[in-house]
């Protein structure tokens, strides 16, 4: 093999480790916040996670048995807004800390009815906001999804440290961290990663 040629496989080589350092080390900035909301064995996701001072957050109109609510776009509006709340509240945060919030409807017409359920949650100054009307969503019955990004505040950032040290010991006395989770059955018809 010639020189140069050697030369730039190293030059890859370095790259990708380099690469992966450094998603190793933006990795361990993430850590997931406990909400309380339903959870599956399956879920390829987490409610929210908090990273570099931000929390982020994507709620469904599911209520504590994991189902999707019935009633129309008036009650998921109102349930993925107190979904959110909840969420807030277990990253120690508030609407307050709110910065931008984006709102997934699939029927233009429902959004006076999630403007509604939203002036119940949030008030001026609002958060920086967008709606988008979409096709459909993860779940056919779904009619309603938003996407939230809050502050982290110094309370969130205590929380998640005390929940890093939960999970350490679980994994170090050798049981799975469920972190306090209510974890519903792989097999179980409510929330699965095929649903979300």
């Amino acid at each position: 093999m010639s020189q140069p040629r050697r030369r730039r496989e190293n030059t890859v080589l370095e790259a990708r480790m380099t690469d992966s350092k450094v998603h190793a080390e933006r990795a361990g900035n993430v850590g997931v916040i406990r909400t309380g909301l339903p959870e599956s064995a399956t879920q390829l996701f987490e409610w929210a996670v908090l990273s570099n001072g931000t929390l982020y957050t994507a709620q469904i109109p599911v209520g504590a048995d994991g189902v999707v609510v019935a009633g129309g776009i008036e009650k998921q509006a109102q349930q993925v807004f107190e979904n959110l709340m909840q969420t807030l509240a277990a990253a120690g945060a508030s609407y307050r800390d709110v910065a931008q919030v984006l709102i997934y409807v699939t029927d233009r017409a429902w959004l006076p009815a999630v403007n509604a359920a939203y002036r119940e949650h949030f008030s001026a100054p609002f958060p920086n906001r967008a709606s988008f009307v979409v096709a459909g969503l993860a779940r056919e019955d779904m009619l309603i999804e938003i996407v939230a990004y809050a502050c982290a505040t110094p309370q969130s950032r205590a929380m998640l440290q005390a929940n890093r040290e939960d999970v350490s010991a679980e994994v170090g006395a050798g049981r799975s961290p469920q972190g306090g989770m209510n974890v519903q059955n792989a097999h179980d018809s409510r929330l699965t990663n095929a649903d979300i």
